[in-house]
């Protein structure tokens, strides 16, 4: 498992990502569900070509994806991705430029908090 330093120094805050797709996956054995996001992103290792990216959360104990008329997840205009305590939070969509604490990022349009999360590039050919 890749850890959020490596993602930060690979992707950054993901300006201007699209979002290809979301897969939820809640096995009957689990405790909590295994979510995908697959993006369309810069990589900053790679002089900002812009990849396939495949996240991987383990263990999702919330999750929240809401699309509306004024708001819609398709382009990542701002994310956030912070500790707090044992689980991680990413948020694709903050309300707040730098969130504070759970109750902001609960706030946002699109965010999950996790135990584990993964990160690769992927091909779609």
């Amino acid at each position: 498992m890749k850890n959020l330093t490596d993602f930060f120094t690979e992707y950054g805050e993901l300006h201007d990502a699209v979002l290809r797709d979301v897969s939820f996956c809640f096995l009957p054995s689990a405790i909590a569900p295994t979510i995908k996001v697959v993006l369309d992103c810069m990589s900053l290792l790679q002089d900002d070509a812009w990849v396939y990216l495949e996240m991987t959360f383990q263990k999702v104990h919330e999750f929240r994806l809401i699309a509306t008329e004024q708001m819609t997840p398709t382009v990542v205009e701002s994310f956030a991705a912070e500790r707090w305590g044992s689980k991680l939070i990413f948020d694709f969509a903050p309300n707040r430029v730098q969130p504070e604490g759970i109750a902001e990022h609960r706030d946002s349009y699109f965010y999950l908090v996790c135990d584990e999360f993964d990160f690769r590039e992927i091909s779609l050919a």
